[in-house]
């Protein structure tokens, strides 16, 4: 199940809070963040340059995590203090303090251990030993497995395209291929291009929720072209924003769409004739300033 939270901020800030949050892991989860402002006319002339027809499908790659037990408190601290995002292997290491789920009691826990995350699966006992850890007493545990199946990047690959093949059949035009290398924490993205938003966002539904071994996705789909005018406005102009809809010939090429949600009207520009919808998106944008539009 995806969960979605709006949060209103000025531009700069929503920038820094999107650059420390996205692709960050939050209960074996990946946040997805995005900055979009467009509720204005000059918002709107960046947006219908953007591929809002691309759906960017991310996940944590095949790792693995490693549980390493000390003498004491204090040298358990000491690792972790050390260790906590060191590099390797391309990745940035997590590294954090064994705990107990709330409300469980296991009898055999031990206080005075890490887990050390992000790992690849290639590594070793010897590695681990050698290079992080300096403990012998480390136990090995896959992350992203499901009874013991934890498909690779390519695998995962395969099943996303064949999942979305099965819900827009034939609408697919691209699908490009992860680079070799994850990123720092671990995350492969891979950008599926589609004729329109509206297809797009037909995938997108269609893989919420999904899961792939024990991995969940991250789905990332633009918003489309938006512009909001107040309701006043709206009522004023009903004759021109009326004509300026019966003037779209092929509504399979693109659509404009009218929402009336109380106080405001919001207005959105959808489809895949990018050239046509340029053309409209100046009328659009000259109605809502007020100015006269023919149909």
């Amino acid at each position: 199940m995806t969960e979605e939270a709006r949060i209103v901020s000025d531009a700069k800030a929503g920038r820094a809070f999107a650059s420390r949050l996205d692709g960050f892991e939050l209960r074996d989860n990946i946040l997805s963040v995005d900055v979009s402002a467009n509720n204005t006319l000059e918002d709107m002339s960046v947006a219908i340059n953007q591929d809002t027809d691309v759906l960017t499908i991310s996940w944590r790659s095949p790792s693995v995590r490693y549980v390493a037990q000390y003498i004491d408190v204090e040298t358990t601290n000491a690792k972790l203090a050390e260790l906590d995002g060191k590099p390797y292997a391309g990745r940035r290491i997590k590294v954090e303090m064994s705990t107990l789920p709330p409300g469980r009691f296991l009898p055999n826990f031990q206080p005075n251990a890490i887990k050390i995350s992000n790992l690849p699966r290639s590594i070793t006992h010897e590695e681990v030993i050698a290079l992080f850890t300096s403990s012998s007493s480390v136990k090995r545990f896959l992350v992203g497995g499901l009874g013991g199946i934890m498909p690779d990047v390519e695998q995962v690959v395969r099943m996303l395209r064949d999942d979305i093949e099965r819900a827009v059949s034939n609408r697919l035009r691209q699908f490009d291929q992860p680079s070799g290398t994850p990123g720092v924490d671990g995350i492969v993205s891979v950008p599926a291009h589609f004729s329109s938003w509206d297809e797009a966002h037909v995938a997108h539904t269609s893989l919420s929720g999904k899961r792939y071994g024990s991995q969940p996705v991250c789905l990332r789909l633009p918003d489309p072209f938006t512009i909001i005018v107040p309701s006043e406005q709206y009522t004023a102009q009903t004759a021109q924003w009326d004509a300026l809809m019966s003037s779209i010939g092929d509504r399979r090429a693109y659509m404009l769409i009218v929402h009336d949600a109380w106080n405001i009207v919001r207005t959105r520009l959808s489809g895949s004739a990018k050239e046509v919808m340029g053309a409209m998106k100046v009328r659009v944008e000259n109605l809502a300033k007020g100015e006269m539009v023919e149909g």
